[in-house]
């Protein structure tokens, strides 16, 4: 019965060593740079989002829409461990929002110097189209904390923080029926924010995989700023609380986004 015993016993010794070696040879190499190319759909949140064009006028909202993103992040992995990674992140990306609104609104053509403190005219609903759209090009920099998930480091989950820069611009249309479409452009509004995201990537061959995932940003969380319209005719965000340029602008706003996006991902190089 003894030998019975040892015998089991370097069995289960044997196999669990070959077990061990298999995956030790079929496992995947800790990458030292990750490349994702990514696109997908885009939330306006907080008070980005609207239904009607007037809240752009009325400082109601940015009456924002659904849009899209593409980007491509770069990460570098800068402390390895045995089953995670820390690296550091650049995300450079573009986003793009449109809306529209089965209505008009009357003497909104285009507006004076001076506007919202001169000239100002508070939207009135008529028969008509309107529309907006948002161009918003973004840079963001942080760090990724990656966990593998399997014993081949074939997949694994990434957590990532970033602080980002972003310049909104953008092109407000109305076209009353009966009369030519007008329009007001946004000038370049630089603010800084932070972002947030949680991806799942998986490893089809070392050097290529698939991520999907979801990501947070807040675009204005820093210079904010308000300002009456230029000699040039654009809008500005006004997205700082100053009841001297407009009684409306009672309160600071918030440019936000949720996104869920899909791509792919290039692994280069390796780190132990």
């Amino acid at each position: 019965m003894k030998k019975v015993f040892i015998y089991c016993l370097l069995i289960i010794l044997s196999c669990s060593l070959t077990y061990g070696q298999n995956i030790s040879s079929k496992r995947f190499k800790k990458p030292l740079m990750v490349i994702d190319v990514v696109g997908g759909l885009n939330i306006p949140v907080h008070d980005f989002k609207g239904s009607y064009i007037d809240e752009i006028y009325n400082f109601q909202s940015y009456a924002a829409g659904i849009g899209f993103h593409t980007g491509v992040n770069v990460k570098l992995a800068v402390a390895t461990f045995e089953q995670c990674q820390f690296r550091l992140t650049l995300n450079l990306g573009y986003s793009h929002y449109v809306n529209s609104d089965g209505g008009a609104y009357k003497d909104i053509y285009v507006v004076p110097v001076g506007w919202p403190q001169y000239g100002y005219i508070n939207p009135v609903r008529i028969g008509g189209t309107s529309s907006v759209r948002y161009n918003i090009p973004y840079v963001a920099v942080g760090g990724e904390y990656a966990i593998f998930v399997d014993p081949l480091l074939q997949s694994s989950f990434n957590f990532g923080i970033d602080a980002n820069m972003s310049i909104i611009t953008g092109r407000v249309f109305n076209q009353p029926w009966g009369l030519q479409e007008t329009f007001n452009t946004y000038h370049g509004n630089v603010r800084l924010g932070i972002g947030g995201n949680i991806a799942y990537n998986y490893r089809f061959v070392p050097e290529f995989g698939i991520t999907v995932g979801m990501r947070y940003q807040l675009m204005n969380l820093l210079l904010r700023s308000s300002s009456t319209t230029d000699e040039n005719g654009y809008l500005y965000l006004n997205d700082m609380a100053d009841q001297s340029l407009n009684q409306n602008l009672s309160s600071s706003r918030i440019m936000g986004n949720f996104s869920f996006f899909a791509g792919f991902n290039f692994y280069i190089g390796t780190r132990k």
